[in-house]
């Protein structure tokens, strides 16, 4: 149970377990959509979301802080864990309604994770 974990209290080895499954999770959902016109591609744990032209968003893992960053043109988002969700404190956006809204505006697709 991961209610009451947040990344300043997790150890390492949770933050990566719950990390892969960000990135399972995504990747699922980028894999029933057509690659030529979005795709993903992980490497190196760091997550490339490509289109057929543009710059690529990308995910990572920022391990000495727990956290999730991700960046979309000039944009971009550090998510913390908290209670279940990846949060950016900044915004007080879920990291997947973000990535769905910025995938929307981009592709026209309705991608749900």
């Amino acid at each position: 149970m991961t209610d009451n974990l947040n990344s300043s209290s997790m150890d390492e080895s949770t933050f990566y377990r719950l990390a892969q499954e960000v990135y399972d999770r995504i990747l699922t959902a980028l894999d029933d959509e057509d690659p030529d016109v979005v795709e993903g591609d992980m490497n190196a744990g760091v997550l490339k979301i490509n289109f057929p032209s543009g710059t690529p968003y990308i995910l990572n893992t920022q391990r000495p802080v727990c956290e999730m960053w991700l960046a979309a043109g000039k944009q971009a988002w550090h998510f913390r864990y908290d209670a279940d969700q990846w949060i950016c404190p900044k915004t007080q956006d879920e990291l997947y309604s973000r990535l769905q809204s910025l995938l929307n505006e981009r592709t026209g697709l309705q991608i749900s994770f």
